[in-house]
């Protein structure tokens, strides 16, 4: 969930809100800054305002359901 769905929206709104010119904050802040800098529209922003709503509770409930909230990395 994490790697599929939360991070590339996460990266998307990153990078549209470095682009602006915005301070970097969390997900939900940088959705709203970008509306208010009319980047989108009211209701764009409370669509991915809910689809990013949704993504994190899903990533909540893989959490834990498998009980494990470890992450790893691998290197070359």
């Amino acid at each position: 969930i994490k790697k599929e769905l939360y991070r590339p929206l996460q990266s998307l709104l990153g990078s549209l809100t470095l682009f602006c010119g915005l301070p970097l904050c969390s997900s939900f802040k940088m959705i709203e800054q970008l509306l208010q800098k009319g980047i989108f529209s009211p209701e764009g922003a409370k669509n991915l305002t809910q689809a990013l709503s949704q993504v994190l509770s899903l990533r909540f409930e893989a959490h834990t359901f498998y009980q494990n909230e470890g992450e790893f990395l691998l290197h070359i």
